[in-house]
């Protein structure tokens, strides 16, 4: 959270200039729900890699799991109907664009809540579990 206010307030400054530099206006229409959206996407990502490297135990395996999953649910989706059917309720990044928009309805809740459940529940749980059963050196 508190990255994500950092880069709320990086980018005031950087907004300012970009639009000076380029000649144009500076868009400064930012809706409080999309704020909000984003800074919960950036919650569930987080959640993800702290999910997955509990689990595994192992901080470099869980960040390249979670950079490379947009890319593998992308080759998912297009495998035909149930690939885009898994992909559509499993991607935690596609299930969480209408978080980040501003604009969720009650099925992409649904989506967002069961690929939160897949990718940041379950290995969570699994990795407390291994975390209290691991033997101490």
């Amino acid at each position: 959270m508190a990255l994500s206010l950092l880069a709320m307030l990086v980018a005031v400054p950087v907004t300012a200039v970009v639009a000076r530099v380029g000649g144009g206006p500076a868009d400064w229409d930012v809706q409080p729900l999309w704020l909000l959206g984003w800074t919960g996407v950036n919650v569930l990502v987080a959640a993800q890699g702290l999910a997955l490297g509990t689990l595994l135990l192992n901080a470099p395996a869980a960040i390249v799991i979670s950079l490379s999953t947009p890319v593998l649910w992308a080759v998912v989706g297009r495998l035909g109907s149930a690939g885009a059917a898994l992909a559509e309720w499993l991607d935690l990044n596609t299930t969480a664009a209408p978080l980040a928009s501003g604009d969720m309805t009650w099925g992409e809740g649904a989506r967002l809540a069961t690929s939160a459940v897949f990718w940041i529940a379950l290995p969570m749980a699994a990795g407390v579990v291994r975390v209290l059963r691991k033997e101490v050196a």
